[in-house]
């Protein structure tokens, strides 16, 4: 299950100081699927839930239908890490 306390552990594991931060995502939570991206490819009216250093995430939802994006916890089926480019 997906919630605010994973949510801040996935964070954790991605502020930068883990060298291989997708494989410590797998070890740490192998029943959750994870989606990497550029946050510019994340719709603009969509909210992350969490932040990290370069890295917003966004939750999947667990609706039938077209993939969507969700804030509510009780209806996430996956993540996404949508990395954030520095403006030079």
């Amino acid at each position: 299950m997906i919630s605010e306390v994973m949510i801040a552990e996935v964070a954790t594991l991605l502020d930068g100081r883990h060298p291989d931060r997708r494989q410590s995502l797998l070890e740490h939570f192998p029943d959750v699927r994870f989606t990497w991206c550029s946050d510019d490819d994340v719709s603009a009216a969509a909210n992350p839930v969490a932040q990290a250093v370069g890295i917003n995430l966004y939750l999947v939802g667990a609706g039938a239908g077209c993939l969507a994006l969700t804030n509510d916890f009780a209806n996430a089926a996956g993540v996404v890490v949508a990395e954030v480019e520095a403006d030079d």
